[in-house]
């Protein structure tokens, strides 16, 4: 509380601050010490309190947030328009159509009565915060690389143990995943969209090497492949429209903006870093269509 809002309440109890003489001045001038004390003495939370404190997964889930101003999108994919269009401007193109309602429902504040379609436009907003980590993948990535690994299915890679470690398999569900491991812990998991049963994407451990922002594709069109990562041949991680379902001529198509974030943090495979130390990117594809 700040002395503004201190004075004020010393003048709503009725407690004179005056420093004229006064009978009583003492008195009055012991009691407004205690108030002040009082009031600007930092208030104790009892950590096993369940209705003040917070649980360890609530303060992780906080720090996962990230946030994007829309006013930065311009000179991005995001806010090329007319022919040359690359992203839709709609919340399901940069959140994920399967996504988008949650995101926008529990992190956007959108309201709960309206109807959300996740054609929507975006361009009014000001920013749009996303999780890192979608929600209804907590419970399927485990929070450690070395966890995951445990997975009989996957034992076969345990000896991938680079700093930055990806992997895109089918979940429980019946969709398709990615999750992203930075220093052998979750950093980001979102549903993905891969190739059709007969555009099948292909299956391995490869390294993810950064490519162009606004690559098009040379063989489907002149098709959109925004913030690309290149996996091996043919195949890329990139923007596309996904809902987890099989959907792409072999490529895997991430939501937006997380493609976004993807690419502006990954570092760049085999190059040092400022350390000097040797920085690399690995991608794990498999039980894809099992």
């Amino acid at each position: 509380m700040n002395k503004l809002q201190t004075g004020l309440l010393i003048g709503a109890l009725g407690i004179s601050v005056s420093s004229g003489p006064d009978q009583n001045s003492g008195y009055l001038e012991e009691q407004r010490a205690r108030l002040f004390d009082t009031l600007n003495t930092p208030e104790q939370v009892d950590p096993t309190d369940e209705s003040t404190a917070k649980s360890k997964e609530e303060i992780a889930d906080e720090v996962s947030i990230h946030t994007d101003s829309i006013a930065k999108f311009q000179n991005t994919p995001f806010a090329v328009k007319g022919r040359g269009k690359m992203i839709g401007s709609n919340l399901g193109n940069v959140l994920g159509y399967g996504q988008a309602e949650k995101i926008m429902r529990e992190r956007n504040n959108y309201p709960s009565p309206m109807q959300f379609q996740a054609v929507q436009k975006y361009d009014d907003l000001e920013t749009l915060s996303f999780p890192l980590i979608y929600p209804d993948l907590k419970e399927v990535f485990p929070n450690q690389w070395e966890a995951f690994l445990e997975n009989e299915d996957f034992l076969k890679y345990k000896d991938e143990n680079a700093d930055h470690m990806l992997v895109v398999t089918k979940v429980e569900d019946g969709k398709h995943a990615l999750a992203y491991y930075e220093d052998g812990v979750l950093k980001l998991a979102t549903y993905v969209s891969i190739g059709l049963p007969y555009r099948k994407t292909v299956s391995g451990a490869f390294d993810l090497q950064h490519d162009m922002i606004f690559r098009r594709s040379r063989k489907y069109d002149n098709a959109p492949m925004p913030y690309a990562l290149h996996i091996t041949g043919g195949f890329f991680l990139h923007q596309g429209r996904s809902d987890g379902k099989p959907r792409s001529h072999g490529c895997i198509r991430v939501p937006g903006l997380y493609q976004k974030w993807l690419y502006e943090h990954l570092p760049r495979s085999k190059k040092a870093d400022e350390t000097g130390e040797v920085q690399s990117t690995r991608i794990i594809l498999d039980k894809l269509y099992n």
